[in-house]
This record gives C-alpha cells, structure tokens and sequence, in this order.
C-alpha cells in the first residue's frame, strides 16, 4: 500500500484512500476495506453506519474463532450494537482532489462546483440511458439489445433468436467472473447450447458480462437492490463488444478443404467424437491418436494426438516433413504419432532425423498453414454420434469438451 495516499479518521482508526480503487483502506489491516457504494450520498458528504468492534460496516461483522453466531451471548450482542456508530466522510473531491483531476480530468472549478457523482460518473452515458436509449452489445457481429425486465439480449436482426441469459445461468455463468460463457456457431451466428442440443458444432466462445456489468442502471432503476454508488464502480457503455475466449472446431472440419479459420489467435479447442465415422482413436502412454479414415478427402489425411485427460486444449497434428509425400503418411501417420508420444513422455531432447519422418505442429499453427482465412462462410459440418463427447459440467465450472 503507498505510503502517500491521503489519510482520514473513523472513530480513532486511520483510513488511506485510494483514488484508482474507489475505497478506503485501514492503515494498520489492508485487508478491511470500504466502499462508496455502501454509503449514503449526501452530495457534500457521505454517511454510513461504522461498527467501532470490527471497524467497517455492521453487516461485515467477523466473527472470532470461539466467538459462534449461534452460541453468541446477549451481552455479546448488546455491546456490539452499542458500538455502531453514523460516521460522516468527506466528498472524495475533498480527500483527494490531485487524485480526482488526474483519473477523471476534470477542472479545479469542478472539483469546486460539482459533486464526486456528476465528476465520476459518466453523464452523456447517464442521459443517454435515461432517457430510454438501449444499451446494446456485439457478439460475433451481431447486434443485441439489452433487455433487463426480461434478463435477455434482443437482437436488432430480426432473423436471429433472442437469448434468454437466464437459460444460461446455470451451466454458463461464472460466478468469479461475472459473466457467462455463450457459444456462437461460426456458420450461421446463433448462440447455441452445447449441453442441452448435445452438438459440437464449429463454435467460438464469447465472455459476455451480466446483467449488472451490462446494463447498470437499469438494474438500478428497476430492481432496486444496488444504489446509485454502484455506479462509481461501473464503466458506462451504451455498447459493448463481447470478448472471444476461445474457438472449438470439429475434427471432421479439419478434414474440409473449404474451412474458414476465422479467429486464428484465439486458443482452439479440437473436438473427435469416440464414435466419430471420419477418425480411428487409439490409446498409447496416456495419449490419444486419432488418425482420419477413407473419408473422401484424400488430400487431408490427418493424425492428431492429445493427452487424454486433456484433449481439448493441446492438440498437436503430425506433420511429415517435406522430403516425405503425404501419401505415405496415410500408413505411417500412427507410427510417427508413437515415436513423437514417446519423445514427449521420455522428455527426449534429441529426435534422430532417421527415425522420424514429421514433426509436430500445435493446432493453431496448423489451421494457419493449411486452412482459408479469407472471408468465406465454412460449410455446415455435423458430428455424428457426438453425445461421448460431451462431460456434464458442475455448477459454476465452464463445461468441458
């Protein structure tokens, strides 16, 4: 904690207050912090009720090792209500008025004139959203509205469906990040749910913020469980652009001389059905080898392997080197997907350029090298028999594939 931030004092205990954070933090524990937004504005100044015992809000109350909630004696009970105390805190203006000018670039007149919440807080956002303007929110190109009364995004293409986020909420949303993970088809741009519809289609995944990082003042405005402080703590936007986490891709795509890699940078996730009719799986050293059959793409004969409890994420394609034809790749491919495992296992250093025909090449760069990123719409391609691929995620865990 820097030693110069401005100081205040409640009730005898010391409070540095950090501009960037929005919070006052005790000098003596940096971990009891307090935040604007569980105050009360009174425009030239703040009030909150401050617990003299546990030096914050009564409602962040610690309880102490043999001190249990249910076993609390009245006279316990009595002393602590006896120590809650109205404190007053000056305008954030006041306290730090060097700090306010640099963060939000606002005037000395300002600091003079204006309150901490027209400084702070985003007017033309503000006026825009209260006078009935939409926030809105891009995924995958797509534009959407917000729709707080429903918890759902509509969007303005008439053609798509609207997504009900609360449909989400359960297998989608992370609760320490406060957003969901949608999944949108890269063919056609719909969000689809990979649990329920049992499909792997070509997808990418896209963070998207709840309802109260998207939308806060309607959150305030309607459901009346945040103050007009939480503001504060918001950055105001009338439109978002939901961020691209990952792309998962089907293993019948890598075989399809028309895919489009659309997000190349983005880390991809490779799925093969157990029962995929394109690909032949094999076990060997805690691996996975998954060569493709005869199907109709004679010039795409892949061989890829994965570590098994970890397919998704570190795909790697056997790639024969450019004095071998791909021909004979089709009969070795398995061969040289072992001798590469054993050299990943055995954490070999040295491979013999005489006994090894091809190199590994990880899923990105493949799909760098061999496939279109012109702006072309891949072909629609379908897993059958995918259900195996699919693992029920726990609540709060992303699902895994």
């Amino acid at each position: 904690m820097e030693a110069n931030l401005p100081v205040i004092e409640l009730c005898g205990t010391k409070f540095q207050f950090d501009i960037d954070r929005l919070v006052l933090i005790e000098k003596n524990d940096p971990n009891n912090l307090l935040f604007f937004n569980e105050m009360l504005d009174h425009l030239t100044h703040y009030e909150f009720f401050y617990s003299k015992i546990n030096k914050n809000t009564p409602t962040e109350r610690s309880l102490g090792p043999a001190d249990d909630i249910f076993h609390e004696s009245e006279k316990s009970k009595e002393e602590f209500a006896q120590s809650t105390v109205k404190v007053s805190v000056p305008r954030i203006a006041e306290i730090d008025p060097e700090g306010m000018m640099r963060k939000y670039g606002c005037s000395v007149d300002d600091i003079k004139n204006k309150t901490d919440f027209d400084i702070i807080v985003d007017q033309e956002v503000l006026r825009r959203r209260v006078s009935g303007e939409r926030v809105k929110i891009d995924i995958a190109g797509i534009v959407y509205e917000i729709d707080a009364i429903a918890n759902s995004l509509r969007p303005l293409n008439g053609d798509m469906d609207s997504i009900k986020l609360t449909a989400y909420r359960y297998d989608y949303f992370i609760d320490d990040e406060s957003c969901y993970y949608l999944y949108c088809n890269m063919n056609d741009g719909h969000i689809v749910d990979l649990l329920r519809d049992q499909t792997v289609e070509n997808s990418i995944e896209f963070k998207v913020p709840d309802l109260t990082n998207l939308d806060p003042i309607a959150v305030i405005n309607n459901f009346h469980f945040l103050t007009d402080l939480e503001l504060y703590y918001q950055d105001l936007k009338m439109f978002h652009f939901a961020e691209p986490s990952q792309q998962q891709i089907n293993g019948t795509a890598l075989l399809n001389s028309d895919f489009t890699v659309k997000n190349p940078d983005l880390k991809t996730l490779i799925v093969i059905s157990e029962n995929d009719p394109d690909f032949t799986l094999q076990e060997y050293r805690n691996y996975i080898i998954a060569s493709s059959n005869d199907t109709g793409y004679p010039a795409k004969d892949l061989t890829i392997i994965y570590e098994k409890n970890n397919k998704p994420y570190n795909a790697q394609v056997i790639i024969p080197f450019s004095e071998h034809s791909a021909s004979n790749m089709k009969q070795s491919g398995v061969n040289e997907a072992m001798k590469h495992i054993d050299n990943l296992v055995d954490k070999a250093n040295n491979i013999s350029s005489n006994s090894i025909l091809s190199r590994l090449l990880p899923i990105n760069k493949y799909l760098e090298l061999y496939h279109s990123q012109d702006q072309i719409e891949a072909k629609k391609l379908l897993i059958k028999n995918e259900k195996s691929a699919i693992e029920n995620p726990k609540k709060g865990k992303r699902p895994k594939f």
